[in-house]
């Protein structure tokens, strides 16, 4: 499925949330229970083993994942001495959190 498009055409870029694990399954109770089928957003987790290539979350609405999730075992950030290496590092990864533009 192709993500919905503003009338000028541009996509609209999914909202990204992030909680404890704790809490994955209640934002997803709350979309099931608040939105009707036909106006439910497109979403999907990204936790665990559901975890999205960023290809997959450009056709999401929405996102969910967890603290824990945005931590990479290929990036070690904490032996970057500047904000600027640790963000090379995590594009050169391709981590699809930090690839994804959302809005």
């Amino acid at each position: 499925m192709e993500a919905r498009r503003l009338n000028h055409g541009q996509r609209i870029a999914p909202t990204l949330i992030i909680c404890p694990t704790s809490v994955v399954d209640s934002w997803e109770n709350e979309i099931l229970l608040r939105f009707e089928p036909a106006f439910r957003p497109r979403w999907a987790r990204h936790y665990g083993q559901n975890k999205l290539t960023a290809e997959e979350m450009k056709g999401k609405e929405l996102v969910i994942t967890t603290y824990g999730s945005l931590l990479s075992r290929q990036v070690h950030l904490k032996g970057f001495s500047n904000d600027y290496n640790a963000l090379q590092a995590v594009k050169k990864a391709g981590l699809p959190l930090f690839t994804t533009e959302w809005r």
